[in-house]
């Protein structure tokens, strides 16, 4: 009966793959495992070397998503605050990143675009160009700055 799950080197090349104190290159790593270049290819043909790589990577990404999590109230204080800073360019600039950031679909490693699912009404705010909100900014900037 075949074994459902990578074993031996193929498993410990794995494990220091995505150990994340391992400082190590990948080659290191093939040299390490006394892998050949060759050998690698074979195991990249191995459905489960693949499966085991494709959720090593699925859990790396989750981890990394609630990392930056944990960050994002922390972020979005610091850019409300940058909007009353000394500095206009710096200003606009954080202006801009909130604007940004409440887009649906926008939040923190999404690129701009469409938001990820159109087919779902957005707020109005998500349907403005960055120039259009630059305008916007600039002139709630010189009503702040008369009133």
């Amino acid at each position: 009966m075949a074994s459902r799950s990578i074993q031996g080197r193929m498993m410990g090349f794995v494990n220091d793959l995505f150990d994340e104190k391992s400082e190590s290159t990948f080659d290191e790593l093939l040299t390490k495992w006394k892998v050949s270049k060759s050998e690698f290819g074979y195991w990249l043909k191995d459905k489960r070397f693949l499966k085991e790589i494709k959720r090593r990577i699925y859990w790396a990404s989750k981890r990394g998503e609630i990392f930056v999590a944990r960050y994002i109230l922390t972020a979005a204080v610091k850019l409300v605050y940058l909007t009353d800073s000394k500095r206009s360019e710096t200003a606009r600039r954080a202006c801009l990143d909130i604007l940004n950031f409440s887009r649906p679909g926008r939040g923190p490693g999404r690129p701009p675009g469409r938001p990820k699912n159109p087919e779902v009404p957005s707020a109005a705010v998500s349907e403005l160009t960055d120039q259009e909100a630059s305008t916007i900014l600039e002139s709630l900037a010189k009503v702040k700055s008369s009133g």
